[in-house]
């Protein structure tokens, strides 16, 4: 945070992007190892950005992105820990929203599908799965945060 504040003078939005998934695992596959790496990293590393840019982004009235998955709305077999922390990072989201939206702070999350990274290229390997076109048939609320309540 302090290098971003020292290059650029201020802070007007943090984008928490951050995902690792361990595939193939039902909850009783999963290693306790597993669970916390994929919570770490796919919870709390937001939950410790926002918490270090909130006062940054509070001064300029900014905004936190969160980039979820569809995975946290929906689950996603084969994945317990990665669905179930994709799922506490919507929730993180709406509630930064509610209790930060009074001082002119926003928290969106972004919950896309299979997007081309290094992760899913290896998930689509060791599944045969293919890409698609894949906005389509989606419905984002656009509404000052009426559905976060």
């Amino acid at each position: 945070m302090q290098a971003t504040l020292d290059r650029h003078g201020r802070i007007d939005i943090l984008v928490n992007a951050a995902g690792i998934i361990h595939r193939n695992r039902t909850l009783e596959q999963h290693t306790e190892a597993e669970w916390d790496e994929t919570f770490d990293t796919n919870v709390k590393g937001a939950f410790l950005m926002s918490r270090s840019a909130l006062p940054h982004l509070r001064a300029v009235r900014g905004a936190i992105v969160n980039v979820a998955s569809y995975a946290g709305l929906v689950g996603f077999a084969g994945a317990a820990a990665y669905a179930a922390s994709k799922a506490a990072l919507v929730n993180l989201t709406r509630t930064i929203a509610l209790d930060h939206a009074a001082e002119g702070v926003r928290a969106n999350c972004v919950c896309p599908g299979s997007v081309d990274t290094d992760m899913i290229r290896e998930a689509w390997r060791l599944t045969g799965a293919v890409d698609a076109g894949f906005i389509t048939g989606v419905a984002l609320p656009v509404d000052g945060g009426i559905t976060a309540v």
